[in-house]
């Protein structure tokens, strides 16, 4: 199944480190961003995950829930939390899916169907597992945290006309004082 913008997000039930999460429900009448890595404890995915956990409270400012998808169990990503606050400065207050089974990997279209996990697998078998979806507006963005906070901010607010998006020169990302 190829997965297109406006397209229904794909509902599904998983365990996750805040329990068991099933996506409709658990989005409820907020926006939702789904981010996912290929494998704990490696130092891109411990980084942009601490990024996220930083950006947490932005995110529910803008009634914007965020879940982390990693192809690790829940025992790992219990485990990885602690070092995703030590590298992010933040606690990783967000739900992290055990996807080890590849069931949103490969629901998501990140993974083909045919696709497995080999014994002492490394980030590189599973490296496709390293995308963003949001769900609940239009758009599409890339994966700076930073920047998807921005969009979010600039899709609640365009709606009423009050955005002003700035980018200072070399950044990667706007400024957030119109808040």
């Amino acid at each position: 199944m190829a997965l297109r913008i406006n397209d229904i997000a794909p509902n599904f039930t998983a365990d996750s480190t805040s329990g068991s999460i099933h996506f409709h429900d658990w989005i409820g009448d907020s926006y939702a961003i789904i981010f996912s890595h290929p494998k704990d404890f490696t130092p891109v995915c411990t980084t942009e995950f601490g990024a996220v956990a930083r950006l947490s409270g932005e995110f529910a400012k803008r009634n914007t829930k965020v879940i982390g998808v990693s192809i690790d169990s829940v025992a790992d990503h219990h485990n990885w939390k602690k070092d995703i606050e030590s590298v992010g400065g933040a606690p990783a207050n967000f739900p992290i899916i055990d996807d080890s089974a590849l069931q949103v990997a490969k629901l998501y279209d990140m993974l083909p169907a045919e696709a497995y996990l080999p014994d002492g697998r490394t980030a590189n078998d599973s490296a496709t597992v390293r995308t963003t979806f949001i769900s609940g507006f239009p758009g599409e963005t890339e994966q700076d945290h930073r920047e998807l906070v921005d969009f979010v901010r600039e899709q609640k607010f365009s709606a009423v006309g009050v955005f002003e998006y700035s980018r200072e020169p070399g950044t990667r990302a706007g400024t957030m004082e119109a808040d």
